[in-house]
């Protein structure tokens, strides 16, 4: 049972960096071993209310402290209701509404709960436990601390268990909705229900979202908007698009590169646990998107294949449209018509075992390419050692003709190169296990940076008979 000396233990009676625990037994008894001084005993248990009693122990005797704690069920009650808004006209429940429950008539607490308050920012006042009474500085937790606060369910529904007795403030808000605030009498096992209505205030986003080069509609983009700090969202990658101000673009998912990079975007943090808001939208055949939004600032981006991720910063006014249009700027894969690349198996190789080598030139450009050739040659594959020595060239030894001739690959189709290396060397020796590396080459007149070509998938291992791992190189 909490004492009134417990109620005001001064700080200079509590042994600084003291701290013992321990356990009760099956009969509720405990012993602690300690100096001696004066103490503040806690005593806890799963559903039950913790008390407190101080205790002075004195060198080489026994001092006794007894403790008894009362049921949750018994000593509390609970608290619980709705949260609903008038939405043009409508009463729709509010999830993600913040009820607080704030006691009446003590010191600390204002008179009118601020409706910009977090759960972050309540948990920032623990700290500050110092209170004076009596002339004394004592141990008393804040008033801010001793609140009870809960989130609403997707319908609008909340509830709050082993709220002590009392008198309470009740506000519920939640960005964009206002706020409402009522009274409420905890009783000892009773269950009090408290509604709220809030009112929404919303502004609107819109706009069209087209392709940079050509002004075409793009169908199907994604438009998300999240406030600032939201840690569901990917905040790294972004930055501002030189001579385009506010605009940003990711470009570690675009693979672009800015250069010289302007500074990132650095998005003010927030406490996580501030109810996150977040909208989305996908963009119809004629590239038009639309959000509502709860008054304030937001970070609206855009998301679509073979695009770069755009994004820009819009200020949402109650009452109010605003228009965001983009121009969605093509990732660098989708801005070469070209692609190369090599592939090979994916299971480990044994020694002697025939390794299959496919080679794949990919047109993904809207034109069709030429390319030129000066023999009638038009690929190869070199392995190499882990030294760079040529091992196994597929060309040697192959005659060609020295005619020049063109090879066309159409818009969205590929040239496919395969031939298989049968672990030997150019004189037919069979080769040890070991590290090589294979090459992939087309062998067309025009550099390959000429025409727009990148390489994917710059390595691949494979296990050969015991070994290590073979690497694959492409060029």
């Amino acid at each position: 049972q909490s004492s009134e000396e417990a109620q005001e233990l001064t700080i200079e009676k509590v042994p600084k960096g003291m701290f013992a625990m321990t356990r009760t037994d099956a009969n509720g008894s405990y012993e602690l071993l300690l100096p001696a001084g004066t103490y503040l005993v806690l005593a806890d248990a799963p559903r039950y209310m913790p008390a407190t009693d101080t205790v002075t122990v004195v060198e080489l005797q026994e001092t006794e402290c007894n403790l008894g704690l009362m049921r949750l069920k018994d000593a509390t009650g609970s608290v619980h209701g709705k949260v609903t808004a008038d939405v043009n006209g409508q009463v729709l429940p509010v999830a993600g509404a913040l009820v607080v429950l704030a006691p009446k008539g003590e010191p600390g607490v204002p008179e009118v709960v601020p409706s910009g308050i977090t759960v972050g920012m309540l948990l920032n006042e623990l700290p500050n436990a110092l209170t004076k009474k009596h002339g004394k500085q004592v141990v008393i937790p804040p008033a801010w601390g001793r609140i009870v606060v809960a989130f609403t369910d997707a319908e609008g529904n909340y509830t709050m268990d082993n709220v002590k007795p009392g008198s309470y403030r009740a506000v519920a808000f939640k960005e964009g909705y206002g706020k409402d605030e009522k009274e409420v009498q905890v009783k000892p096992g009773s269950s009090e229900r408290v509604d709220f209505k809030l009112k929404a205030m919303f502004g609107v986003v819109f706009g069209y979202v087209k392709d940079s080069e050509n002004k075409s509609a793009i169908e199907g983009a994604t438009v998300i908007a999240v406030g600032f700090g939201d840690p569901w969202f990917v905040w790294s990658g972004w930055i501002e698009l030189p001579g385009k101000p506010h605009i940003f673009v990711n470009s570690a998912h675009g693979k672009r590169n800015i250069s010289p990079i302007p500074t990132p975007i650095r998005p003010p943090i927030i406490p996580p646990f501030k109810p996150p808001i977040r909208a989305s939208a996908t963009t119809g055949k004629d590239g038009y998107y639309s959000l509502t939004l709860p008054e304030g600032e937001y970070f609206v981006s855009v998301w679509k294949d073979g695009y770069e991720p755009q994004a820009t910063i819009v200020a949402i006014t109650a009452g109010e449209k605003t228009q965001q249009d983009f121009d969605l700027i093509r990732s660098s894969e989708e801005q070469q018509q070209l692609v190369l690349e090599l592939k090979l198996p994916a299971e480990p190789v044994k020694l002697g075992e025939p390794v299959k080598m496919k080679l794949v030139l990919r047109n993904n450009g809207n034109e069709a390419v030429t390319l030129r050739f000066n023999t009638s040659q038009r690929y190869d594959f070199i392995v190499r050692s882990e030294d760079d020595e040529v091992i196994w060239q597929w060309s040697h030894g192959k005659a060609f003709l020295q005619v020049i001739g063109e090879k066309k690959i159409d818009p969205h189709d590929e040239l496919v190169f395969e031939e298989t290396w049968m672990q030997v060397d150019n004189n037919g020796n069979k080769v040890e296990g070991g590290v090589y590396w294979v090459e992939g080459i087309v062998t067309c007149v025009q550099p390959m940076s000429e025409i727009g070509c990148v390489v994917v998938g710059e390595a691949t291992e494979v296990e050969v008979e015991g070994k290590l791992k073979r690497a694959i190189r492409k060029r």
